[in-house]
């Protein structure tokens, strides 16, 4: 397989020492960047990459690896009720949520406008409109306004 451009070399916290790597690799005639993991004995092109970060054939420094933040878990499981929660919402906050609507796709955006209920969805459609509000408003705003719709 062949490689190029090698950067943003990241240690890993393992001994040996392993490597996340930014490279650019071709396949089907075309060169694809993607981040690639390098380990001693780890075959495919591991070994001519590890020599190169060896011999410093990157661009940039090697810095350590550090493991993505834990992700963001909404506390607000079940069913609300659209209509409790356009009620509470002041005239600001609702142009708002209708702004934020606007900016859905097409589908998304149907989906919302005819529910009647919102609950978590597989889509993300209300955690993100629910990431919205509190980006918005505020966590403690957003806790008020769940708790009135909140069926």
């Amino acid at each position: 397989m062949q490689w190029r451009n090698m950067e943003n070399v990241r240690s890993l916290p393992e001994n040996p020492v392993g490597y996340i790597v930014s490279i650019e690799l071709f396949f089907d005639g075309e060169w694809i960047r993607t981040d690639y993991v390098v380990r001693q004995n780890g075959g495919g092109i591991c070994e001519p990459v590890l020599e190169a970060i060896a011999n410093g054939e990157f661009s940039g420094e090697i810095s350590a690896w550090s493991p993505p933040p834990p992700p963001v878990v909404l506390p607000y499981a079940g069913k609300y009720s659209k209509s409790r929660l356009i009620a509470a919402m002041t005239p600001t906050e609702f142009s708002a949520w209708m702004a934020a609507l606007n900016a859905l796709d097409p589908q998304p955006r149907q989906i919302y406008e005819q529910a009647a209920e919102l609950e978590r969805d597989e889509a993300g459609l209300f955690d993100g409109m629910v990431s919205t509000m509190i980006a918005t408003w505020g966590e403690a705003r957003v806790d008020e306004l769940m708790a009135v719709a909140r069926k």
